[in-house]
């Protein structure tokens, strides 16, 4: 597998999710914070939602297209959200996505941004990336932030599962330059 886990920041290691994982991601969907910007089946149980959340990122790492994987703190040995790597279908091809989601009150401590640009500097430094996307509602400015601060610029709108989304995106260029 080219994806592996165990990636680590200064305050932060990554694990793959496991089916064991869904009760605990059930509290994220509890958050009307967290699953607003996301596009939910909203007659699904928050369980099922979680369940299904954990068994897609799980094909994902099956079928070679990365997924997203748990960022656990050093210091305290929890599991305070998920980021990671996503192959997207959009503007018609496939591209590189970095996605993040923490547990609200984990949320404000920086954690979103170390964790994407340790998946960034992942993708450019060891899979030789040449251009990396973070797809984001109009509306999550927490994302947008986390973008921004991750060296993407918004560089259009397209359509992303029949809605409206921002598309903010980094190349290798500008990640060698420093941004």
């Amino acid at each position: 597998m080219i994806y592996p886990e165990n990636l680590e920041s200064l305050r932060l290691y990554t694990k793959f999710v496991k089916k064991e994982d869904a009760q605990l991601w059930v509290k994220f969907f509890e958050n009307e914070d967290s699953t607003r910007f996301l596009l939910l089946d909203n007659q699904l149980s928050n369980e099922e939602k979680a369940t299904n959340w954990i068994e897609k990122q799980s094909e994902r790492y099956l079928n070679n297209q990365f997924g997203l994987q748990w960022i656990i703190s050093k210091e305290t040995n929890q599991k305070i959200g998920m980021v990671g790597l996503l192959l997207q279908e959009i503007e018609s091809r496939q591209q590189l996505e970095i996605g993040y989601h923490l547990f609200p009150e984990y949320r404000g401590n920086g954690y979103a941004i170390e964790a994407a640009k340790m998946f960034r500097d992942f993708a450019f430094d060891v899979l030789s990336y040449d251009e990396i996307i973070s797809i984001i509602h109009p509306g999550n400015y927490n994302s947008q932030k986390v973008a921004l601060n991750n060296g993407m610029k918004h560089t259009g709108n397209a359509t992303f599962r029949n809605i409206e989304v921002y598309i903010f995106r980094i190349n290798r260029t500008q990640w060698k330059r420093g941004y």
